[in-house]
């Protein structure tokens, strides 16, 4: 009877532990349910043959664009069909022909690249009568497949093609016309026009009419701007000058004539300049009414002896007066041959005239000062006329304190370097330099050695730094 009792009172725990393992056991068997459904509807997904491999037809230009909704939840439709576009643009070739205007080029690998970018990039923004084969898109991902009839392309592109040479053949007849009238700057306008116009196909070759005559168009543009360029002649006012390291030289002695051969003044070109060793100012330069302009040099830094001065016309500016900027047309005319001409600049040492205002400082301090510029390759001249240079020395010795027996001069001044018009190159006060000796005879004999030394020193190499910098 006890162990009855005690059975019933035990009975619901165990109900209890019975009814949760069958509820664990229940919810285990659920949960792997889930998981296998989801595995088995997982491994059902079949993906479509041309998003598991690239398809490949020789017939067209393929591309596959692929996104993510997630990454791009409002766009993704758009930016996979870019990506497809760029792919099939990306298939598309830029060669650059023999007979076409860009072949003498060639060898410059940087602007093939950047001619061949321009033509992928033209070509994914100019890319129709593509055609959507197919979508497909599964949770986060979208996939757009588009081809494009390569027939169907090289059809489109002739259009174009046929369209451009129209276009530049009026432009190149224009220009033709200017320049039998002498018309210059107009001729090459008209002539850069047509280059524009023919911007995407310059890597080709498009054969034309013109003059009654099957030719190559490219090549024949070329020829204009060397016909051009055996009509006018740009030529220096000198072609040699005397000149100085130290000194800047005037626009005087650089300037240059642009005209016919006949000698007509060309009114209004642009002129670039360059240095052989470095910065000229200004750069560029536009001819005037007798075909002049000129540049200068503001000091000339360098001693080497044989310097050059050149200009040529400057056909990227002459662009940029009619047309928006863009790098690729100016980079074609950056390498056309164009008129130029240099003007060689024999270079010397300047001669300095010394003048020592103290005369009784003369003749302990001029030799040294004689010695101190000849070293630093200047030269020395006893006649104000011949110079190019002034050193200009201002000084005085003052008597000073009387102290233990020992006598103190005081030598102070002031050297000026300049030019012949006045202009100052370099200057500076002397001061500091004492000269003690037991007697102020003794002293001053010291002072002017102290200033002997700092001149040679200390002067004269800050004064060659000067003019040099």
């Amino acid at each position: 009877m006890q162990s009855l009792k005690k059975y019933l009172v035990v009975l619901p725990a165990i109900i209890r532990i019975n009814n949760l393992i069958w509820i664990t056991l229940l919810v285990t068997i659920w949960i792997s349910g889930c998981n296998l459904f989801k595995n088995s509807v997982e491994e059902e997904v079949i993906r479509p043959s041309w998003v598991q491999s690239r398809p490949s037809d020789a017939s067209y230009y393929i591309g596959i664009g692929v996104t993510s909704k997630k990454t791009n939840p409002f766009d993704y439709s758009m930016i996979a069909q870019r990506n497809a576009l760029n792919e099939i643009a990306a298939q598309i070739e830029a060669k650059v022909s023999s007979n076409s205007m860009l072949f003498s080029f060639e060898k410059d690998t940087e602007f093939t690249d950047e001619y061949k970018e321009f033509i992928q990039v033209q070509s994914s923004q100019q890319l129709a009568n593509y055609e959507q084969v197919d979508v497909w898109e599964y949770q986060e991902e979208y996939w757009v497949y588009y081809r494009l009839s390569k027939t169907q392309y090289r059809a489109d592109r002739q259009k174009k093609i046929d369209a451009a040479v129209d276009r530049a053949k009026i432009l190149i007849e224009q220009g033709n016309k200017n320049r039998n009238e002498r018309k210059y700057q107009q001729a090459l306008q008209s002539y850069f026009n047509a280059t524009e116009v023919l911007k995407p196909f310059l890597g080709e070759s498009i054969q034309a009419e013109m003059e009654g005559e099957q030719v190559f168009l490219g090549n024949y543009l070329m020829k204009q701007f060397q016909d051009i360029n055996s009509d006018i002649e740009l030529r220096p006012k000198s072609r040699e000058i005397e000149t100085y390291w130290g000194l800047g030289t005037e626009r005087s002695q650089l300037e240059f004539f642009l005209g016919t051969k006949e000698g007509n003044a060309l009114v209004d070109f642009p002129l670039r300049f360059a240095y052989s060793e470095g910065r000229i100012k200004p750069r560029t330069g536009i001819t005037d009414v007798n075909g002049m302009t000129s540049t200068e040099i503001p000091k000339m830094i360098s001693t080497v002896e044989k310097q050059v001065v050149m200009a040529k016309v400057d056909y990227e500016e002459l662009w940029r007066m009619k047309h928006d900027q863009d790098a690729l047309l100016q980079s074609v005319l950056s390498k056309l041959e164009v008129p130029n001409a240099r003007i060689q600049l024999n270079v010397n040492a300047p001669k300095v005239y010394i003048n020592i205002q103290n005369k009784q400082h003369n003749s302990a301090l001029k030799p040294v000062i004689i010695s101190g510029l000849k070293k630093k390759g200047l030269g020395v001249t006893a006649t104000k006329s011949s110079a190019q240079l002034l050193f200009t020395l201002k000084s005085e010795m003052s008597e000073g304190a009387q102290n233990y027996g020992m006598s103190q001069i005081d030598f102070t001044g002031r050297l000026e370097l300049s030019d012949l018009s006045g202009k100052v190159i370099y200057q500076e006060d002397l001061s500091g330099i004492k000269g003690v000796k037991d007697n102020y005879s003794n002293a001053r004999k010291d002072a002017i050695d102290r200033a002997a030394r700092h001149l040679e020193m200390k002067s004269i190499p800050r004064l060659y730094r000067s003019l040099i910098k």
